[in-house]
């Protein structure tokens, strides 16, 4: 079985689960285990079928708020942690994206840096800083490897972790990868992909001027003619998406966005993406299926405005080109490495302290829905999820 998870830990050590999805990941600051179905170190092409290899209800179903103690189930690993030892000083957040492998060569790596991004040697993320000597020290992060070899048994695991202090000015962080997992992308990602989707979309509709609300019709090329296939709205598909894991709501964001606007577009390294690709939805069914070898049509209606989206995949092979090594029968793969999830999460998540260009360009409101819900209907952490409603 393989592993992956999202860790947030406050800087007293004390565990906080704090935004948490059915779908099998957590935004940041949360943990999250999914059981994967991929391969370690292999580049042998997976058989599995075509349909449904993400995990609607099947990956992490049934997963909510948890305390350290808590047991996973639904066939997912529990790293029961009490991790005080790897916290500082300070009030900040630990966050980490726990994939798996289990592979025991090479060494994690920290670096220390003032709220900014970039490469630095043996780390994800920016060069060091000179410390500032009014402020307390970061921590290293030493014992991270150790207490995951001490919890996940025979679970081979993918990890990296921000460490996010917010006790000065901007955010500090420390980068940590387990071992040399940080930039592996050699294993199945399941549901936890669906969110870069739904982030893509968000930034389409404020392009667009049309508000989470608007209704898009999907339509394929059939011929010479256009087949209408299904009508939803954003807020219904990013909803059900994040809530229910649907698969079907999944592909209709990624068919919404396109695989050459998703790939060439949005996993960008201005967008702090380097090992991420999506190359297929999770149904082959209609009237959600997204054949990417036919040109697609979604017509856009909010209130008086219609816009229209138009789009055929110019048959790049994205997978390949970061070096997927997970495939289903089709020859499709989708892969993310467990530093561009935390990446990912970080811009997500601290997006009003993060500098402006390393935001999604997405409107604020929108975010916070996605973030945070609405009382009455939370988008995270329903204990039962009503596909629809």
């Amino acid at each position: 079985m393989k592993t992956a998870a999202t860790l947030a830990l406050d800087a007293t050590g004390g565990a906080r689960w704090i935004w948490m999805a059915r779908f099998g990941l957590v935004a940041a600051l949360a943990l999250t285990l999914f059981g994967g179905c991929g391969s370690s170190g292999s580049t042998e092409k997976d058989s599995s079928s075509s349909a449904d290899l993400g995990g609607s209800g099947d990956t992490a179903a049934g997963v909510d708020a948890l305390e350290g103690s808590d047991v996973f189930a639904n066939d997912l690993v529990a790293l029961d942690l009490t991790i005080g030892d790897l916290s500082g000083s300070g009030d900040g957040v630990e966050e980490a994206d726990l994939g798996s492998d289990g592979a025991d060569q090479g060494d994690a790596h920290s670096v220390d840096h003032d709220g900014v991004d970039g490469e630095s040697p043996d780390s994800f993320g920016s060069p060091d800083v000179t410390p500032d000597a009014t402020l307390a020290p970061l921590p290293g992060l030493d014992y991270l490897d150790k207490v995951i070899d001490l919890h996940r048994g025979s679970t081979p695991v993918w990890a990296s972790v921000i460490y996010v202090d917010k006790s000065a000015g901007g955010p500090r962080y420390v980068r940590r990868s387990y071992k040399d997992t940080g930039d592996r992308v050699d294993f199945w990602p399941a549901s936890t992909i669906k969110v870069y989707s739904i982030v893509a979309t968000l930034q389409l509709l404020k392009e667009m001027n049309v508000s989470l609300d608007a209704t898009a019709t999907f339509y394929h090329k059939s011929g010479a003619s256009w087949v209408e296939d299904i009508s939803k709205t954003f807020r219904a598909m990013i909803y059900d998406t994040t809530t229910c894991s649907s698969n079907e709501d999944y592909t209709l964001l990624l068919r919404f966005v396109g695989l050459d606007a998703q790939n060439a577009g949005f996993f960008t390294t201005a967008n702090g993406f380097t090992k991420t690709a999506l190359m297929r939805g999770y149904v082959t069914n209609a009237p959600y299926v997204y054949d990417r070898s036919v040109a697609q049509r979604i017509v856009v209606t909010d209130g008086s405005t219609t816009l229209e989206r138009t789009h055929t995949w110019g048959g790049t092979s994205y997978a390949d080109k970061v070096g997927c090594t997970v495939y289903n029968g089709g020859g499709t793969g989708n892969c993310s490495s467990t530093n561009d999830m935390a990446e990912f999460f970080r811009r997500v998540m601290l997006h009003e302290l993060i500098p402006e260009g390393e935001r999604y360009d997405v409107r604020k409101a929108d975010l916070d829905w996605w973030r945070y819900g609405e009382p009455q209907k939370p988008v995270l952490n329903e204990r039962t999820c009503t596909q629809g409603a």
